[in-house]
């Protein structure tokens, strides 16, 4: 299966909804374990898995929450 290209704009966007989050910010992500704030911006920058998983399920909250308006 092709992987799914994540344009810039949706990882920008993706960085600074967790940037405006509280400093103390753990956020359990499955069998990766438990990241910081500062874990998770670092996977976002770096376009890693976790910084996919991240992005893709900020841009579906996003998604869903323009549906309900």
């Amino acid at each position: 299966m092709p992987e799914k290209k994540i344009p810039d704009d949706a990882w920008a966007i993706a960085k600074a909804r967790i940037e405006a989050m509280p400093s103390g910010l753990k956020m359990s992500i499955g069998s990766y374990g438990t990241l910081t704030k500062v874990e998770l911006l670092e996977e976002i920058d770096k376009h890693s898995d976790i910084g996919k998983l991240i992005a893709e399920a900020q841009l579906d909250f996003l998604r869903r929450f323009k549906q309900r308006v």
